[in-house]
């Protein structure tokens, strides 16, 4: 709030679109910063944060808006500037008797965050949960299945070309983790072995596992290049 009061003090009234420039270039912001969306899409975050300062201080009392799109700073926003404040917050807003009325007012509760926000954290809470549930049965589940899971799941992600055909789950899980294979090609010259453990909540998969599970996979084939023993024969005489 303090940045776009100190950016409407420049002018006797300013439209909008100054208003952001002036305070994204005050505060140095980089063309990422201005561009950053909020969670729904719709709006750049930096440019709804301006209009919800620009909400909160018009209901204090320290600008008022001139027209469609035009603002400008009141004779008590001047003041607060020239005490030399550093912030400008809802503690310092409260202490004007317009604002403290405003929140007084009957009407639903005001959230901090933006509703862009809060529906996106409602949102993120959801999937939370989501994400918490299926965890806890992937794990409950037997190894087959997670053997399964795990081949399903990079064939998702583009393994395969995203083919279901070109994976397989090895179905042996007697060594604790779950395999599987898919093949990168339709030969099978180029495959991708899959090999994982069911970890405890917590742990993490450490060097000395990669390392065995990459020296397991690295063994070489044995080919033989020797002609067919009748060929053998044949070239002899």
């Amino acid at each position: 709030m303090l940045p776009t009061l100190r950016a409407l003090s420049e002018k006797t009234e300013m439209r909008l679109s100054e208003v952001r420039e002036r305070v994204a270039d005050a505060e140095e912001l980089s063309p990422q910063d201005r561009q950053e969306r909020v969670p729904s899409g719709r709006q750049a975050k930096f440019e709804n944060r301006i209009s919800w300062a620009l909400t909160h201080m018009r209901r204090a009392g320290l600008v008022q808006r001139v027209h469609r799109g035009v603002y400008s700073v009141t004779e008590h926003g001047r003041e607060l500037l020239d005490d030399g404040c550093s912030r400008v917050d809802m503690r310092v807003l409260r202490q004007h008797p317009s604002y403290a009325e405003w929140q007084s007012a009957p009407r639903p509760p005001q959230p901090m965050a933006t509703p862009e926000e809060a529906l996106e954290q409602a949102a993120q809470d959801l999937a939370g949960a989501v994400e918490a549930e299926l965890l806890k049965r992937v794990k409950d589940a037997d190894p087959e299945f997670l053997e399964q899971v795990a081949v399903d799941l990079l064939i998702a992600m583009g393994y395969g070309g995203s083919d279901s055909s070109m994976g397989r789950a090895t179905r042996r899980s007697a060594d604790g983790g779950i395999d599987g294979v898919i093949k990168e090609d339709q030969l099978g010259l180029d495959e991708v072995y899959v090999q994982a453990k069911r970890y405890a909540t917590g742990n993490s998969v450490g060097e000395s596992e990669l390392r065995n599970v990459a020296g397991h996979r690295a063994r070489p084939r044995a080919y033989s290049l020797q002609p067919p023993r009748s060929r053998e024969r044949q070239m002899n005489t």
